[in-house]
């Protein structure tokens, strides 16, 4: 498929078989399109064409037509050979007159759209001719009844005539034995005909906001009907017969009148979703082995105090805005459960044990009900990702952040309520958790919380850095992944005489680099010196004296000045990778803000550098460095003094960061 917008481009691309052409307001039909003789589908939307005339057709092999929105209003041909195509679509043209002249040249035509064109029209001449039509869309015109000639179409699969003013369907619908979707939505029909059943091939019938009392027993017949749309009607009891339709798998009888179900049915072997809202029902009483494939149940808006058992399919109940005073021990019982709705009853307390929506549920609605909670008891519902009411927003943010990080650790049920606290405060909780739970800690995914045990297992479980610094002869162990590249480090480590182990020993290791997440294995306490990444960093820095770039190729550093300075990420990142192996040359400090203000457009390597300056950084100002200097402030020079000082303070040249980005 290509879709062109410019006609000398068009006339050019002679060759193309698809074209979707937006003519905005244009008032002509575009001449040009004739010369596209190997046309496939034509798509034209958005125009005010008024009268179209084809003196010819030139497209021998137009299966699809599309006029869509093109201000219709007479579509003329003197054409005298059939035309190919199998799709019309005239939809939104409210001017346009019924075509005959073109559906009487199109006998091959499959689908036919009149949808929104004021159609009102009791007859439709060359309809009927159509033997191979299989759609028909006839939806928001001005029809009071279903045209005669509709049912001779024998061949007809699906029929919508929504949105109109129809007030029955004939008897006559039996002519289309083959019909397999009938959509009647939004008209003012009252009834549908006895023999209704005759449709034995009826898949999908929809039915919604008519006026419709009740169904007829031939309903049973439509063996194959397996989606059942009578929202917003007028019936007044649950229809009789639904449950004898062997493939039914979607009722929706929302908003009516209905204020009992049936204590007795057959068993709806294949209802999946059924769909009761706003109704007037008082008791549940559908036995839970006639639903046994039932998945959604909407029970909205009814008048609900309890619930008897439920199928264990369930995957999804609404009950919001009935009488419930507690979760029913019925919903409580479902193990597959995922999504529970309990909005605006009158819920005053929660149950102590959840059941088995502990290990499934996963969206809890329990707005506007009296019932207050705080975090801790709803910890055990480990799958929960969604939460309404209950909590405050702060409560709910932590909740669902807890819940995340237990699913993420894989946490066992006894250290929920610990780990939640770590969110608030670790200092009180880490002296009360054993070695294995400290280890498990050291994985959280929550950066802030990951950096405070680490901050502990360093003072707790390792030796002081002082009188233990990193030097020669030293060996270093790595636990847990970092930001280093191992082969880079080793290099480094051993130009300085520090030995890199390959795996981690602590009877041999006298420092030990702990990344994240952490290994699951014992550390033993004050064996050797705990070190983050900024610590060992600063170390060999401090160590190496001078970085190994500026041994003695003033070219090989200008190089690198201009790779870090390139407006290609690509550059950048190889720049970057000469800095992270073999270090920073202190002259390029103010090149490597430049090339993060500069790589914007790959988030990736941005965060990388970004990182990397953030552990060379002073401390004080280290939080606001880069949300207060941000490259716009920089390039045109509207920088506060306070920002100015914040530069120096870190030993960045504003001049120079400033003429890079101009």
């Amino acid at each position: 498929m290509i879709a062109y917008t410019q006609r000398d481009t068009l006339g050019r691309e002679t060759a193309i078989t698809t074209l979707r052409l937006d003519l905005k307001g244009a008032e002509n039909f575009p001449e040009w399109v004739f010369d596209l003789s190997n046309l496939q589908e034509l798509h034209l939307f958005n125009a005010r064409f008024g009268h179209v005339h084809f003196s010819a057709w030139p497209w021998p092999e137009l299966e699809k037509l599309k006029l869509i929105n093109c201000g219709l209003q007479e579509i003329s041909l003197s054409v005298f050979l059939p035309l190919p195509i199998s799709q019309l679509d005239l939809s939104e043209n409210p001017g346009l007159a019924w075509p005959v002249q073109v559906l009487e040249k199109a006998p091959r035509l499959q689908s036919f759209n009149f949808s929104k064109n004021k159609l009102e029209a009791t007859s439709l001449e060359a309809l009927g001719s159509l033997n191979n039509l299989r759609s028909l869309y006839l939806s928001e015109n001005e029809l009071t009844r279903i045209p005669a000639d509709v049912f001779r179409l024998t061949q007809l699969r699906v029929l919508e005539i929504d949105g109109n003013k129809i007030g029955s369907i004939p008897r006559g619908i039996e002519q289309v034995p083959q019909l397999d979707q009938l959509n009647a939505s939004r008209n003012r029909i009252r009834k549908l005909p006895d023999n209704i059943g005759s449709l034995g091939a009826l898949s999908q019938l929809q039915l919604s906001e008519n006026r419709i009392g009740s169904l007829p027993a031939g309903i049973r017949d439509c063996l194959m009907l397996r989606r059942l749309d009578l929202r917003k009607n007028k019936l007044s009891k649950f229809p009789a017969s639904l449950d004898q339709l062997p493939w039914l798998s979607d009722l929706d009888l929302s908003e009516n009148k209905i204020g009992a179900l049936p204590k007795s049915t057959e068993t709806f072997k294949q209802l999946a979703k059924l769909d009761l809202h706003r109704n007037t029902i008082s008791e549940f009483s559908l036995k839970v082995d006639h639903l046994p494939r039932l998945r959604e149940l909407n029970l909205n808006r009814n008048e609900l105090t309890t619930l008897p058992p439920l199928p264990p399919s369930l995957f999804s109940l609404s009950a919001s805005s009935n009488q419930f005073r507690k979760i029913p021990e019925s919903v409580l019982n479902l193990p597959d459960l995922k999504e529970l709705f309990l909005e605006r009853n009158k819920l005053e307390q929660l149950p102590p044990d959840f059941g088995n929506l502990t290990s499934s549920l996963i969206r809890l609605g329990l707005a506007g009900n009296p019932v207050k909670s705080e975090v801790e008891p709803l910890l055990s519902l480990r799958q929960l990702r969604e939460i309404s009411g209950l909590l405050s927003a702060a409560k709910r943010r932590d909740l669902l952040l807890a819940q995340q990080s237990a699913r993420t650790l894989n946490l066992p049920d006894e250290l929920s309520v610990p780990f939640f606290r770590l969110l608030r405060s670790a200092k009180t909780v880490l002296p009360t958790l054993n070695s294995e739970a400290i280890l498990l800690a050291l994985n959280h995914p929550i950066g802030k919380v990951a950096a405070g045990v680490r901050k502990y297992v360093q003072k707790e479980y390792g030796l002081p850095a002082k009188g233990h610094r990193l030097k020669k002869g030293h060996k270093l162990g790595v636990v847990g992944r970092t930001f280093f590249d191992k082969n880079q480090l080793q290099e480094r480590l051993a130009a300085l005489g520090i030995e890199l182990l390959e795996d981690y020993d602590p009877a041999v290791c006298t420092h030990l680099l702990l990344g994240f997440p952490q290994l699951h294995q014992e550390i033993p306490p004050a064996r050797q010196v705990i070190m983050n990444e900024k610590e060992l960093v600063l170390r060999l820095d401090k160590l190496e004296k001078k970085p190994l770039l500026t041994e003695k190729s003033e070219a090989r550093l200008g190089r690198l000045q201009q790779l870090l300075t390139s407006p290609d990420t690509t550059n950048v990142r190889l720049g970057f990778r000469m800095i992270t192996g073999n270090g920073l040359p202190p002259r390029l400090w103010n090149e490597l803000l430049v090339a993060y203000y500069l790589c914007e457009r790959d988030p990736g390597l941005q965060l990388q550098i970004k990182h990397y300056i953030r552990l060379r950084l002073e401390d004080e100002g280290k939080n606001k460095f880069f949300a207060a200097l941000t490259p716009q402030l920089i390039k045109w020079g509207k920088i506060k003094p306070e920002k100015e000082e914040l530069l120096r303070r870190n030993r960045f040249d504003l001049g120079i960061v400033q003429g890079y980005l101009k």
